[in-house]
């Protein structure tokens, strides 16, 4: 099967040239050839060319795409506004409220889905008791003991500040974080 982001970008091809189908060839491992026969779809054409449209629209306009919950609107914005500046407040618009309460039944939606996560996961533990693997006809689940090593820093600090404060490094990040004014 022709992975759909390659029979976009054929389609793409298909209707800047005009042609009426396009041949894709991959080698697949390294030693499998193979050739396959796209034929032109005008509905995904003529999808394409309106997303297309609307985006070289905005880029020559100027305007950004919309923010979305994917890690790129999240990096975008990690770029855009790395530090906040010290002191400073701003009055939001009234429609942030709405946001707000969006994002609590969100998170209490979340929250509920975990507890019966780690419910579900807590019996499966039950069953398993000291093995390290269970299996079903469909499924083979672990519980392993993992050991890792790590610093206690505090007690560095005290006893060790030279060294604490030659390997220490400072990182700034930016918290979210959404109080009720009382």
């Amino acid at each position: 099967k022709i992975p759909d982001q390659y029979i976009i970008q054929c389609q793409h091809y298909m209707a800047v040239t005009g042609y009426e189908g396009w041949w894709i060839a991959a080698l697949i491992g390294g030693n499998k050839f193979i050739y396959k026969y796209i034929e032109r779809d005008e509905e995904i054409i003529q999808y394409l060319i309106k997303l297309e449209s609307d985006f070289w629209k905005m880029v020559e306009e100027r305007t950004p795409p919309p923010l979305d919950g994917s890690k790129s609107s999240e990096n975008i914005l990690k770029l855009l506004y790395p530090e906040a500046a010290e002191g400073t407040e701003i009055e939001l618009p009234e429609e942030v409220e709405e946001l707000i309460v969006a994002r609590e039944n969100i998170k209490a939606q979340i929250k509920k889905l975990e507890t019966k996560q780690s419910e579900i996961e807590n019996k499966i533990k039950a069953m398993l008791k000291e093995n390290e693997v269970g299996r079903t006809p469909k499924y083979i689940v672990s519980w392993k003991t993992y050991s890792r090593t790590s610093i206690d820093s505090e007690k560095l600090k005290i006893e060790q500040p030279e060294i604490y404060k030659k390997y220490s490094r400072v990182s700034t990040y930016r918290k979210f974080d959404v109080r009720e004014v009382k």
